[in-house]
């Protein structure tokens, strides 16, 4: 789901997506490697090595800063490991007409039972280094009425850097 934002100033669109879409196994596959590379800290690629069937929360949010009202769209991060015993493993099917099996965790199996979350990434804002961003929450498909953690915020606009982003009535979904 994606939600347009106009700028009050230059007119320049914006759109905050919220979730995952239909390439999420691809993109999954390719933020892991970014991961094991350390694009995202030693931490993770470290974690990765101590637990080799870990999965991270690859679901993109929004994420603002109350300190300069700067805002960047990222995958969350958050690392969880099976929550099973050792030696057991997650019965993980492909799709009937799948030709592979991709190595890749949706972030609502990620917020089962089947795993727990061991690491929470620490988010920092890219414009200040404020290490006090915030996870903002957008309605979620089929949560009509659920109010928006976006509503209320003022987000400055990247592209003139003058004027606020300000929601459109567009709204997006992709099934």
């Amino acid at each position: 789901m994606s939600y347009l934002y106009e700028c009050t100033n230059c007119h320049e669109m914006e759109s905050f997506w919220n979730g995952v879409g239909m390439m999420f196994p691809s993109v999954y596959e390719d933020l892991k490697k970014q991961c094991l590379e350390g694009r995202y800290g030693e931490e993770i690629k470290q974690l990765f090595a101590e637990y080799p069937q870990g999965a991270i929360d690859g679901s993109e949010n929004v994420y603002y800063c109350p300190e300069c009202q700067d805002w960047h769209q990222t995958p969350c991060l958050d690392f969880f490991v099976p929550a099973f015993e050792s030696g057991d493993t997650i019965n993980r099917e492909k799709e009937p007409d799948s030709p592979e099996v991709l190595d890749c965790v949706m972030p609502g199996e990620l917020h089962s039972k089947e795993y727990k979350l061991i690491r929470k990434y620490k988010h920092t804002c890219p414009h200040c280094g404020n290490a006090t961003v915030k996870k903002l929450v957008m309605e979620p498909m089929g949560r009509a009425g659920r109010k928006s953690s976006l509503d209320g915020i003022r987000f400055k606009c990247h592209e003139c850097g003058k004027g606020y982003l300000e929601k459109t009535d567009c709204m997006v979904e992709i099934d």
